[in-house]
């Protein structure tokens, strides 16, 4: 049955004229449409591997280079921003005059105005307040008229150059901790208001103390941060026992970065007069945190223009890292080398002159060359030696241990004509002692076991 079926099928497909003829261009057409969709696949494929191949890429921007990768040199490539901070402008003159006319038991300390010139922040210290290290923080119009207070009692404000605002002036951060005088107030007892007398105004007149938000406070310097109009005060930082210094916002007011240390090493630090010294640390608005190193840094991190980039400075190094969240990687820049020798090119401009450095070394020679060189050479005399150097140790009559490291001259050349023999040549007087000279023995020379001392 199945034989027959087959063999009537193709029987019918013959009887019909056009099936024949029309197979082969279907077949052509399917296989230059395969051969085209495979061809565009391979390239697209092509394309693909090439555009995701590392190594093909030239990076365009600062962010697309990661750290490790940064090639570097010793000179600014831009000019510095304008509006850096100064020391000589540490006060707006109209809050100067606010402070001396309505506030004179209030000691301004300096202002820090907004980047867009609107608003400033008066860094000040309070009557009731004895600690001299720490202050409060007020918000004003840069034409000096007074808009609302920042910190609450509880908060002492600590490091005026970690009061810092955004690039955009959009938010202000600070470093505070507990303040240890502030006390709760007593609870009032309810009692009947006292009545007016006639002179008095029942208007109440303007505070500059307002009511402030319960507001977490720590036993350390922790980062606080709020908005332009001083609301929505907060802790950005809540790890009790870390110091935060060192603030410095991304240009894109994405994030800080900071310098952190615990109580002890700061405590250590600062009972052998050393500058403060922290590990760096990424801080996102969010509260998230990121350790960049484990080395303490004395220097103040700093931002790349592109906010791709933090850099801080260590001993004799920089380090360089990544702001990114994922990947990021890190390099050293060792400046040791080139520390030294910017200093000696200092001290010569300053000067004039340029600076010798003279070191001394002692030669030791043996046999027939030292008798010519006791012979010849004098106090003063110039000399060229060639040797080999040796190290030697040996207890001295104290019974200490000593070590020194001297040159065992082979070869010896005096360059001036003042060493040279009576009737000097012009050329320079080369005595030395051949290598074959039989006598030269090693029997007659002095021991290092001989010496006395």
């Amino acid at each position: 049955m199945l034989v027959a079926l087959r063999r009537s099928k193709t029987h019918a497909k013959s009887l019909i004229p056009g099936l024949i003829p029309n197979r082969r261009p279907n077949r052509r057409r399917a296989f230059a449409i395969i051969s085209i969709s495979t061809l565009l696949l391979i390239t697209s494929c092509s394309s693909c591997r090439r555009e995701s191949d590392p190594q093909s890429l030239r990076p365009r921007q600062l962010r697309d280079v990661p750290a490790g990768k940064l090639a570097f040199k010793f000179s600014a490539d831009v000019d510095p921003p304008n509006g850096l901070p100064g020391e000589e402008s540490k006060s707006i003159p109209a809050i100067q005059d606010d402070f001396d006319a309505r506030r004179k038991d209030e000691a301004l300390l300096r202002t820090v105005p907004s980047p867009d010139g609107q608003r400033a922040l008066a860094l000040y210290g309070a009557a009731d307040d004895s600690n001299t290290t720490t202050f409060r923080i007020d918000l004003y119009s840069s034409d000096g008229n007074f808009i609302r207070n920042i910190t609450p009692p509880n908060l002492a404000v600590v490091f005026q150059d970690s009061v810092v605002w955004t690039g955009d002036s959009n938010y202000i951060a600070f470093v505070g901790r507990r303040n240890a005088q502030a006390q709760a107030s007593p609870t009032p007892i309810e009692t009947q208001p006292e009545p007016l007398l006639p002179s008095a105004s029942p208007t109440p007149m303007p505070t500059i103390a307002p009511a402030f938000a319960p507001l977490q406070v720590f036993g350390t310097e922790q980062v606080y941060v709020c908005n332009r109009d001083g609301y929505d005060l907060r802790p950005l930082t809540t790890r009790d026992g870390l110091i935060y210094f060192g603030l410095s916002w991304a240009p894109d007011s994405s994030a800080l970065v900071a310098l952190a240390c615990k109580e002890n090493e700061w405590s250590q630090r600062e009972n052998e007069f050393k500058t403060p010294a922290g590990r760096p640390r990424l801080i996102w608005l969010n509260g998230e945190e990121r350790l960049l190193d484990d080395q303490l840094a004395e220097a103040p991190p700093v931002w790349s223009p592109d906010s791709s980039k933090v850099a801080t400075a260590f001993d004799v190094s920089i380090g360089i890292y990544d702001a990114a969240k994922k990947a990021p990687t890190q390099a050293r820049i060792a400046l040791r080398e080139q520390l030294l020798t910017a200093s000696a090119s200092f001290d010569e401009k300053s000067t004039g002159q340029k600076q010798e450095q003279v070191e001394f070394h002692n030669c030791v020679a043996w046999g027939k060359l030292a008798d010519i060189c006791g012979q010849y050479l004098k106090k003063g005399t110039k000399a060229y030696v060639e040797g080999r150097l040796q190290t030697r140790e040996w207890e001295g009559q104290d019974g200490n241990k000593r070590k020194t490291t001297e040159i065992v001259t082979d070869n010896m050349i005096i360059l001036d004509r003042a060493g040279a023999p009576a009737g000097g040549a012009s050329k320079p007087f080369a005595p030395s002692m051949p290598k074959d000279d039989p006598s030269a023995n090693p029997d007659d020379e002095i021991k290092v076991e001989d010496i006395p001392f």
